[in-house]
Order: structure tokens, then C-alpha cells, then sequence
């Protein structure tokens, strides 16, 4: 379990299951396994019948073994392209990340390494390995 202390914790929200409407397709909805919020209060509203417009600035997606590549992918590619500055995949059976900058550029980070999200949410920087523990 991460547990973290970040510079402004009053301005961060976490949100479990948070539902993003990509702005690309108004007509559909994310779900995102986890997302950060950086200054946006209302995150915390969306329910099973409504959505929050607030757009995520972190989402971590669970990549279970029986998930589709070609759905996956999809989703990972509507993340960046509604806003959200770096979309992480946790990748549970071979414990590792692969961090998504918005230009979907991919970086692999193993539990011998850290997580620095300093540059979207100050002083949120973890080891991987705190992600699995």
C-alpha cells in the first residue's frame, strides 16, 4: 500500500473507480481503477449515475491477465487525448509499471525503482515496489 505525504495535501483528491468522459467521444465514459486529482474538489461527486468533468491529472489502470491488448491500448490512448498528464498501467503478474506521458510515450519502471509524479503533483514521488506491497 502507498502511503504518501505530498507538499499540498488540502489540493489532492484520490478517487477510486473515477468514470472520465474523453473529450474526443462525448458520448462515452472512462472508468478509471484509480485517479488523482490535483485542485478540483468535485472529483469526489461522481456515483453510478453520474460523472464529475473534472479531468484526472494521474490514472493507474490494473492490467489483469484477461484483458484485451486491443481494448487496453484503446484505453490507454483516450486517457492522454481527454487531458490527463500521465496514465500509469500496473502490471500485477510481472510486477512492473509502464508510464504514459500525454504523447502515449512509455516508460518502464520495475519495484528496484521509483515513481516521481513531483512535476504534476509535488512530493509525490514512491518506489514502485510500494504499489504491490
Amino acid at each position: 500500500m502507498v502511503r504518501q505525504t505530498i507538499a499540498e495535501p488540502d489540493a489532492t483528491d484520490i478517487v477510486v473507480s473515477h468514470l472520465v468522459q474523453p473529450a474526443t467521444d462525448p458520448d462515452s465514459l472512462l472508468i478509471a481503477d484509480v485517479a488523482l486529482f490535483v485542485g478540483q474538489r468535485d472529483a469526489r461527486t461522481a456515483s453510478s449515475t453520474s460523472y464529475s468533468t473534472a479531468v484526472p491529472a494521474v490514472v493507474f489502470e490494473v492490467v489483469d491477465d484477461w484483458d484485451n491488448a486491443y481494448l487496453w491500448h484503446e484505453k490507454m490512448t483516450l486517457f492522454p487525448r481527454s487531458g490527463v498528464a500521465a496514465t500509469i498501467s500496473v502490471w500485477p503478474t510481472s510486477r512492473k509499471i509502464t508510464v504514459f506521458s500525454p504523447d502515449m510515450t512509455g516508460q518502464d519502471r520495475r519495484t528496484d525503482e521509483q515513481l516521481d509524479l513531483t512535476a504534476i503533483i509535488p512530493g509525490l514521488r514512491f518506489p514502485v515496489a510500494a504499489i504491490f506491497d
